[in-house]
């Protein structure tokens, strides 16, 4: 299935889900400063495990860095 990643394109299988993606983007709730929005809804990370993907989805992954 083709879902938007922070505006980018990207083939997943049918069926995937958040942490699915998280882990291929190497990203998973046990690093802090991550958030995430599908289609414009921010959602918890308590509620990460239960999110399905679905086609055309679009989802934006924020990390925070630390800097200055």
């Amino acid at each position: 299935m083709k879902i938007i990643v922070n505006g980018n394109e990207k083939n997943m299988d049918e069926g995937a889900d958040l942490i699915d993606l998280l882990t291929q983007s190497k990203l998973n709730n046990d690093k802090p400063g991550v958030a995430v929005a599908i289609n414009d809804d921010v959602i918890s990370t308590s509620k990460w495990k239960n999110i399905k993907l679905k086609q055309n989805d679009r989802i934006e992954i924020i990390r925070a860095v630390q800097g200055g």
